[in-house]
């Protein structure tokens, strides 16, 4: 019998006021630990459940594109109503290449996720994570393209065999499918965090990225994932994004590349989910990188470490509609020195 395990994390929407909300209560919150995640939460619900989500992505992350570990992640769970009130209400949950001021929790990145049921944002998170760790110079443009790409991935169990999958149904998200819209790809690489957490590049920004990724994977048949080697290949070695297209993609210009990618996206956004199959792009897990599910029993968390980690957040700057959920090394240095701004 095959076991199916999506990164798709159900988590039971809080319904608390918010007087009773975890960050008011900082001297209440618990923390679970797996073998790659720390994660506080300030409930004692679902936990267990976002723990063996998150250890399915790591593992298949680790074992295919990566191929390596990253070391532990640090997670905090943060209830709708108050992630919404720190990020505002268009981000899916948020990753740190690490948290103002180099407080404990964090201090080498960190994952929050919005308890939102079905959302699997979480996986998005921990994919950047990924990419910050493995390729430190990849731009907001890669961070966003490829972390939506993979957070569909599946983690495929079954007759002693696990299996890591990426490319199946590449428009089965709510979001992408609402508004499948793109902008040019010399917009995309040129727009600023800032640029993107404002009025005019919205969820456009993400689907454009991502379907970047998605060409490179899978566009014309698949003749195009020399392009992916490229993209990493040329992050390695410090190249910026113009010399690393021109590599990748030897025989395009850059506004063809465009039109080829925003055809791609919009034929992917018109054709049924599962039109490449169950497994388009696969990677065996090997056994010592399976993913460490079961039981991750809650212990008191330290109440100064969190309420710490609540005052660092509250820094970062956002906008109440802004969409980036990558938060890298200049705006967290930018934090600390004009906090929210």
């Amino acid at each position: 019998m095959t076991r199916t395990a999506t990164f798709l994390v159900f988590l039971t929407a809080l319904g608390t006021g918010c007087a009773s909300t975890g960050l008011n209560a900082p001297d209440s919150w618990h923390v679970a630990k797996s073998k790659r995640f720390t994660m506080y939460t300030p409930t004692t619900v679902s936990h267990g459940e976002l723990l063996n989500g998150l250890e399915y992505h790591y593992a298949s992350l680790s074992s295919s594109f990566f191929r390596k570990d990253i070391g532990s992640v640090d997670v905090l769970f943060l209830e709708d109503v108050d992630f919404v009130d720190t990020f505002g209400s268009r981000r899916s949950n948020v990753a740190l290449h690490r948290i103002p001021g180099g407080g404990k929790i964090g201090k080498d990145g960190l994952v929050i996720i919005k308890g939102v049921q079905g959302d699997l944002g979480a996986a998005e998170a921990v994919t950047h994570v990924f990419i910050d760790r493995v390729l430190p110079t990849a731009p907001l443009w890669f961070h966003e393209g490829f972390a939506s790409y993979g957070r569909s991935g599946e983690y495929k169990e079954g007759e002693g065999r696990r299996v890591a999958c990426y490319g199946a149904a590449p428009a089965n998200d709510p979001r992408f499918a609402m508004d499948a819209r793109f902008i040019p790809l010399d917009k995309l690489f040129a727009m600023s965090w800032d640029e993107y957490d404002g009025e005019e590049a919205r969820a456009w920004y993400k689907n454009t990225a991502k379907m970047l990724i998605d060409f490179s994977m899978h566009g014309e048949d698949g003749k195009r994932q020399k392009a992916m080697g490229a993209m990493v290949e040329g992050f390695l070695s410090g190249q910026n994004t113009a010399a690393i297209i021109k590599t990748g993609f030897p025989d395009l210009d850059v506004k063809t590349l465009s039109e080829r990618v925003i055809a791609h996206g919009t034929d992917i956004a018109n054709r049924p989910s599962n039109v490449r199959g169950l497994c388009p792009i696969g990677f065996p897990i090997p056994p010592e990188k399976a993913a460490d599910v079961g039981d991750h029993p809650l212990t008191a968390a330290d109440g100064a470490d969190i309420r710490a980690v609540i005052a660092a957040i509250k820094t970062l700057p956002r906008r109440a509609d802004g969409f980036p959920g990558w938060y890298p090394e200049e705006i967290i240095a930018r934090a600390e020195k004009t906090p929210g701004q």
